[in-house]
C-alpha cells in the first residue's frame, strides 16, 4: 500500500497579514464584535437633504469659497468626503468615540491649514531686502569717506562759473567694493565731459533698487536733500559732530523711485520740493516700488520707502510721512524731541487695513460649519444605532 505523499509546507503568513489575524484576535476586537453584534449590520442611513441640510452645505460653500477662492470647491468636496468617513467609522461605535474622532479630525485640519500657511509663505520680500541693503552700502561708503576725510562729502562740487561739475557720488565711488567702471571718474573734466559721459551711461554704474522703474539705465534710486540745516547744505562736508540732533535721528538719504537724475548728475532734490505743498501737508518722498509681505491674513500694500539715516540705519516708512515731521528729521540741530523708531510706527497702516477680511472670516466660518456639518453627518447613523439596540 503506498503512502500518500508529505503535504508541501505552508509558507508563513506576510507580516500584514499576521498583524491583521492578531487585531483581530485580541481582547479588544472580541468585545467590540460583542457589542456590534446586537445591531444589524444594515449600513449608514443615507443623508435625507433636508432644508437644514442645504442650508447647512450653502454655508459651508460660501464660506469655503470666501476663504479658499475657486479652491474652495475642492476644499468643500474633501470637507464632505471626510464627513462620510466620519460617519462610516462611527457608525458602530459609541457616543464617546464619536466625539473624540471629531476632535481629532477638527484638529487635525487646523494644524494641516497652518502648515500649508507657513510653508507657502515667504519670510521676507527679497527686493525690499535688496534695497535696503544697497541703502547700507551707500551709508558705509559715505562714513568711509568720513573717516578719511573727517567729514561727508559735499553735495556737489562747483567749477570756477559757478556751474555744477562733480556730484557727491563720485567721492565715494573708491570706498564702494567691487569692480565697478566709475572708480576711472576723472575729476578735471566735469561730470558729462567726454570721458565721464561715458561712465554715466556704463552698466552697473549705479546700485539700483530691485523693484524700481529706473533700474534699466542711468537714474538714480537714492538721492541727497539738500538745503540749509540739513546734511547737504552745501559748500563744505558736514561733520558727524556738527549733527547735535543725533546721527541715528538725521536723514543722510532717501529713497526716490523713477527719479529723473542722472547716475553722475551733480543735482538731487532741495528741502523745498522734499517737503511739498500738498493740501494735506504729506511730504512727497520716500518714494518706492515696495510692497508689504502678502500672507494669508493680509494684504500687499504699497510702501513709501526706505530712508537711510546718518548713522548708517535703515527704516521703511510704510506712508510718506508729513511734511513737518519730515523737517525735523531733516535738521542736524533743529532741537525737535523725535525719535525715528516712533515716527515710523506713527505712519504703518492700521490693522484693519493690513487683514484681508474675506480670508479672516470666511475660514473661521468655514471651519466652524464644517464640523458643524461633521457632527450632523455623523449624528444621524447615531441615532439610528440608537434605535436598534434597544428595540
Amino acid at each position: 500500500m503506498r503512502e500518500a505523499p508529505c503535504p508541501a509546507p505552508v509558507p508563513p503568513a506576510p507580516l500584514y497579514a499576521q498583524v491583521l489575524i492578531g487585531l483581530h484576535q485580541s481582547p479588544v476586537s472580541s468585545s467590540l464584535n460583542r457589542v456590534t453584534a446586537r445591531v444589524p449590520a444594515q449600513g449608514a442611513r443615507p443623508i435625507e437633504f433636508s432644508p437644514k441640510t442645504i442650508l447647512l452645505l450653502f454655508i459651508v460653500t460660501c464660506a469655503s469659497l470666501a476663504a479658499f477662492g475657486i479652491f474652495g470647491i475642492l476644499a468643500i468636496l474633501c470637507g464632505v468626503l471626510a464627513g462620510l468617513l466620519l460617519r462610516d467609522l462611527c457608525y458602530y461605535r459609541n457616543k464617546e468615540f464619536k466625539y473624540s474622532m471629531l476632535i481629532i479630525a477638527t484638529i487635525g485640519l487646523i494644524l494641516l491649514w497652518s502648515f500649508i500657511s507657513v510653508m507657502l509663505t515667504p519670510e521676507c520680500n527679497p527686493q525690499y531686502v535688496a534695497c535696503m541693503n544697497n541703502a547700507i552700502f551707500y551709508g558705509i561708503a559715505l562714513h568711509h569717506y568720513h573717516y578719511t576725510h573727517d567729514c561727508f562729502p559735499p553735495p556737489c562740487v562747483l567749477d570756477d562759473n559757478g556751474r555744477p561739475m562733480h556730484s557727491w557720488r563720485a567721492f565715494i565711488m573708491p570706498y564702494i567694493e567691487g569692480e565697478n567702471p566709475i572708480k576711472n571718474y576723472d575729476f578735471d573734466e566735469p561730470w558729462d565731459g567726454t570721458n565721464n559721459k561715458k561712465l554715466t551711461d556704463a552698466p552697473d554704474a549705479d546700485i539700483h533698487c530691485p523693484s524700481s522703474c529706473s533700474k534699466l539705465d542711468s537714474r538714480r534710486d537714492y538721492v541727497t536733500i539738500t538745503g540749509p540745516g540739513t546734511i547737504w547744505p552745501g559748500g563744505n562736508g558736514t561733520r558727524l559732530e556738527d549733527i547735535a540732533d543725533g546721527p541715528d535721528n538725521t536723514v543722510l538719504l532717501v529713497e526716490m523711485d523713477n527719479s529723473d537724475i542722472r547716475w553722475l548728475e551733480p543735482r538731487d532734490i532741495t528741502i523745498e520740493e522734499a517737503l511739498g505743498n500738498s493740501n494735506d501737508g504729506t511730504a512727497t518722498i520716500p518714494t518706492s516700488g515696495h510692497y508689504t509681505l502678502k500672507t494669508y491674513f493680509t494684504k500687499s500694500l504699497p510702501l513709501a520707502g526706505n530712508i537711510l539715516m546718518a548713522d548708517s540705519s535703515v527704516h521703511c516708512f510704510e506712508n510718506r510721512p508729513s511734511s513737518e515731521d519730515l523737517a525735523a528729521i531733516l535738521s542736524i540741530d533743529g532741537g525737535e524731541p523725535v525719535k525715528i523708531e516712533d515716527m515710523v510706527e506713527k505712519y504703518k497702516y492700521p490693522l484693519y487695513k493690513r487683514l484681508r477680511w474675506d480670508h479672516v472670516i470666511g475660514l473661521p466660518l468655514f471651519l466652524i460649519t464644517l464640523v458643524w456639518l461633521w457632527v450632523w453627518i455623523v449624528e444621524e447613523p447615531y441615532k439610528v444605532k440608537t434605535d436598534q439596540v434597544e428595540k
